[in-house]
């Protein structure tokens, strides 16, 4: 009899757990926000290598010229540095404006409707984006990205923790920054691929379209719908996230209308550090992906350098630089010093361009090579085969 009991209190507890399928599916349908702002974030990286002014090439006899794909595309709109510095950080400027936003229409429009109105500065934003002609059109259409992401980290995470049960809420909560993340990686990526920035812009605004198909359909928090003293459509929202099986009379009758204010201080106050951090600081505006694909005379090792170097603002200061065997490349060395670069690094011998007849016949042996434009590789034998290759730059 006791066994019968407990059985049967077993399968009573059973019976109230509340569904989490529903749920599930709402925080999905939530998270393509977040996935929507990382690929708004992430998608400053790839377009500026795009955007970004090329240095103009030397082309006098004792330099060779750029490779390629330094070369400027004139047909497409191109930013200084210090453009494209604002260009990457006024996305945080619309995102501080999102926050004040947010903090009304939570309780105004509701968490779904606020949601809904967030795609509509997304939409326009990646459409000025996208027919950009000058910075200003390219500034305001990141503002208004900026203001999407501001209201939509706000309203994602509320709406998620008021509807979601105990017992999941912690793993629900935690898919918002997730997918914020993999927003950021889906913009990286396709920006590897997708050679032209307006191209990119329509693959992430996809993620936007996707995220209000989901929104649609998904039902308002009952805690919201609570707040405005609809209970019985509070009730059913309730029942639908529980399902038809949990009884959730005790929840809505203890359930409460929880503070946001706290959390739209917070995100305002995030917002604020991030611009006055400087330009480039919280998000990303100098990534690159090195597929490996480019067939040109510049190795990618080598384009990785002067990338870094120009993101820096290394290039014609008179710097240094220091570089493994792996960064090394003849090409390289002859394209720094007409930077105002200096170079000196270790070297295979048998790299693309370095001399054949650059062998050692004795262990202690020195040998070396030098070309007319300044260029020499040093080889010595102390115990194993070393090489190094070193061109200091113009005086």
């Amino acid at each position: 009899m006791v066994e019968i009991q407990m059985s049967t209190l077993g399968l009573v507890d059973e019976w109230k757990k509340p569904a989490h399928g529903t749920q599930y599916l709402a925080a999905l349908s939530a998270s393509m926000g977040a996935m929507a702002v990382g690929s708004a974030i992430g998608y400053s990286s790839p377009a500026s290598a795009a955007l970004l002014s090329k240095p103009p090439t030397n082309t006098s006899d004792n330099t060779t010229s750029a490779p390629e794909w330094l070369a400027e595309n004139d047909h497409q709109l191109s930013l200084t540095p210090m453009e494209n510095n604002w260009f990457a950080a006024s996305l945080s400027a619309g995102a501080l404006v999102g926050c004040v936003v947010a903090g009304f229409s939570l309780n105004t429009l509701g968490r779904k409707g606020t949601m809904l109105a967030s795609l509509v500065p997304l939409m326009l934003g990646w459409a000025l984006i996208g027919f950009a002609q000058n910075i200003g059109m390219l500034v305001t259409g990141r503002v208004l990205c900026g203001l999407c992401t501001g209201i939509t980290s706000l309203v994602c995470p509320t709406y998620t923790t008021e509807y979601a049960s105990k017992d999941i809420r912690g793993a629900l909560g935690s898919g918002f920054q997730l997918f914020i993340t993999i927003g950021i990686l889906y913009a990286y990526l396709f920006g590897a691929v997708v050679e032209s920035w307006r191209w990119l812009v329509l693959v992430c605004a996809v993620v936007g379209g996707i995220y209000f198909l989901l929104a649609i359909f998904i039902k308002e928090s009952p805690t919201f719908l609570l707040s405005k003293g609809k209970e019985e459509e509070a009730r059913a929202s309730m029942q639908y996230f529980r399902g038809t099986a949990c009884d959730i009379s005790p929840e809505v009758d203890t359930a409460n209308s929880p503070g946001t204010f706290a959390a739209y201080v917070c995100m305002c106050l995030g917002c604020i550090f991030n611009i006055f951090s400087g330009p480039l600081s919280g998000y990303i505006s100098s990534f690159r992906i090195y597929t490996g694909q480019d067939k040109g005379d510049t190795p990618v090792s080598s384009k990785v350098v002067i990338d870094l170097m120009r993101a820096a603002g290394l290039l014609g200061k008179g710097y240094e630089v220091h570089t493994d065997n792996w960064y090394t490349s003849p090409c390289l060395f002859h394209y720094l010093p007409s930077r105002w670069v200096s170079s000196v690094s270790t070297v295979r011998v048998d790299r693309k361009c370095m001399p054949r007849d650059l062998q050692l016949k004795a262990r202690g042996d020195v040998n070396c090579r030098s070309t007319k434009t300044g260029m020499m590789c040093l080889q010595w034998g102390p115990s194993q085969c070393c090489s190094r290759v070193t061109r200091a730059r113009w005086s």
